[in-house]
């Protein structure tokens, strides 16, 4: 990075603040060369060094701007601690307390999406997606980065966190998504996708598409219906209606009409559980047929549970 806030803080923010940080030092950089002079209404100002000379130049708030140092700070003393140091070997898998092996929802995707340690895990402690200007960064609550095994999540949120680790497990199995490709979008629910037929051209949008719809649906069941669901309440109308837009309108134009985005919705989730039940889910084991020996003395019935043994029958 050009320029570091002078407390160091900048590079313990998330992703997308760091993105932007560098985009105003840049964008300062090149007024001062193009006006050899201060940055327009900002004074003798001369450039961005620190987060305040950002949130100044940006219309940040002094509140926010608060929020966004004690974010810093936290995760500044979480990787002191190492808990985000790959290298910290020595407390084993469960070295980064903001990673459990317990699943937060009974999906198997989510379940696998947790074995293993991602190679980064950054977590936050208060809804930075509250701070108007980062919510036009597009900023996420939570956000799984596939090509850097990387997920971000707020802490304290558990069903953000579930969400992410099955984005985790959905975006490293191509058994899956090759069944999503196959039985979905190519199959008789494609036909009401607004992509086209150009499907090999187009394939990664409507996957990551369906990924999300099916994750919503098992993380934030009330999501699409329930406005006061708290996995909206940080969103008003607008906001909501401009996220179901960018994520689902071309997956399903008519998803404005309720019922026919609810019937969309629940016919895709029971492919994919289908999917789910036919590949990762193992049969229970049978129970062992035995006859009856009462002349025996043995154990009478026709069948026997295999915990049976070691009890005492009369």
């Amino acid at each position: 990075m050009a320029y570091r806030d002078s407390e160091a803080l900048v590079q313990y923010l998330p992703s997308s603040v760091r993105e932007d940080y560098v985009d105003a030092v840049q964008e300062t950089s090149d007024i001062w060369q193009e006006t050899s002079g201060s940055v327009p209404g900002l004074g003798s100002f001369r450039g961005i060094k620190s987060l305040d000379d950002w949130a100044k130049y940006r219309g940040i708030s002094p509140d926010d701007l608060s929020m966004l140092r004690s974010e810093a700070h936290s995760q500044k003393r979480s990787q002191m601690a190492m808990r985000n140091d790959p290298d910290a070997r020595g407390f084993g898998d469960s070295w980064n307390p903001e990673y459990i092996r317990q699943p937060v929802t009974d999906n198997p995707f989510e379940r696998l999406g947790r074995r293993g340690l991602p190679k980064t895990i950054e977590t936050y402690e208060k809804p930075i997606w509250d701070i108007p200007h980062l919510r036009t960064l597009g900023f996420k609550r939570g956000e799984y980065i596939p090509n850097e095994d990387k997920i971000s999540f707020p802490v304290g949120e558990p069903k953000i966190q579930a969400h992410e680790y099955m984005h985790r497990r959905l975006s490293n199995d191509p058994k899956t998504s090759n069944f999503i490709v196959k039985e979905i979008i190519q199959g008789d629910l494609g036909k009401q996708s607004d992509y086209g037929n150009e499907w090999f051209a187009t394939i990664g949008e409507p996957l990551r598409d369906i990924h999300h719809l099916y994750i919503m649906e098992k993380t934030a069941p009330n999501f699409f219906t329930d406005k006061t669901d708290k996995e909206i309440q940080t969103m008003d109308k607008q906001e909501r209606d401009l996220f179901l837009k960018n994520h689902f309108s071309k997956l399903f134009p008519e998803y404005e009409n309720e019922e026919k985005f609810t019937a969309f919705r629940k016919a895709v989730v029971e492919k994919i559980d289908q999917h789910i039940r036919d590949n990762y889910i193992k049969p229970k084991p049978q129970e062992t047929p035995r006859r009856s020996y009462k002349s025996q003395g043995r154990v009478s019935g026709e069948f026997i549970n295999y915990g049976d043994y070691g009890r005492s029958y009369k």
